[in-house]
């Protein structure tokens, strides 16, 4: 296949793809015109040079919600500039998973929860983005209804290298893991997803303000720390 095959190939497969983000949203560019295809083209740009699984991963992204994004957003076609955004955090969150990597673990596994749990013992990002104007008053509210507006956007907003892994766990994509962090494995056990101890841990993850897992599909256990969460 020549090079302007495979460009025209790519340029389709890149069409069909943001199609699938467009139709997910009434009216995305309001009531069309002439300026449709300007606009189409900026989503274009934002996607030049990046691979079509990433950009299909993004779209997945904002499609089942896993962008937070204010409220008043959510039902709307994410800007070009978000989708680019999107788009840079997937690609730093692929890059830091590879970068130390030795040894590939599926999700879930107990390889896996070893470093998910390092990520998040190691505490939110210094760097963690403000909360809207909005999440900003209720936590300046206080009280317990404060309190969960803060967790939940620490949650959401402040593990940014665990939400990369369990983003990709969501489609059944693994990691790569460093070696020497196979010493830890012994300190977890499975848990099945329909235990008590399950929803222990989730209700954990909630009070600490941690992201907690995604759907393990057909998955029946789940990695966790060994001892319980009480423990």
């Amino acid at each position: 296949m020549t090079n302007h095959a495979s460009t025209s190939v790519a340029s389709t497969g890149l069409k069909e793809i943001l199609s699938t983000l467009f139709a997910n949203y009434d009216m995305p560019f309001g009531q069309g015109g002439e300026g449709t295809k300007a606009k189409v083209q900026a989503y274009l740009w934002a996607c030049e040079g990046k691979s079509l699984d990433l950009v299909n991963r993004v779209v997945r992204d904002f499609v089942t919600g896993a962008v937070d994004r204010p409220a008043n957003r959510r039902s709307k076609l994410p800007t070009a500039e978000e989708f680019a955004g999107q788009i840079k955090v997937r690609a730093a969150g692929d890059d830091d998973c590879v970068a130390a990597a030795k040894t590939h673990t599926p999700p879930f596994g107990p390889l896996w929860s070893v470093l998910l749990y390092a990520r998040l013992l190691a505490g939110p990002d210094k760097d963690m983005p403000a909360p809207s104007r909005f999440v900003a008053s209720q936590i300046a509210n206080g009280g317990a209804i404060g309190e969960r507006y803060r967790l939940d956007h620490q949650a959401n907003n402040g593990f940014r290298s665990a939400t990369f892994m369990l983003l990709n766990a969501a489609d059944a994509m693994g990691c790569s893991v460093d070696e020497k962090l196979k010493v830890h494995v012994a300190l977890f056990e499975p848990v099945p997803v329909t235990s008590q101890v399950f929803e222990q841990w989730k209700q954990l993850h909630a009070d600490r303000g941690w992201p907690w897992l995604p759907n393990p599909g057909k998955q029946r256990v789940v990695y966790l720390p060994s001892g319980g969460a009480a423990g």
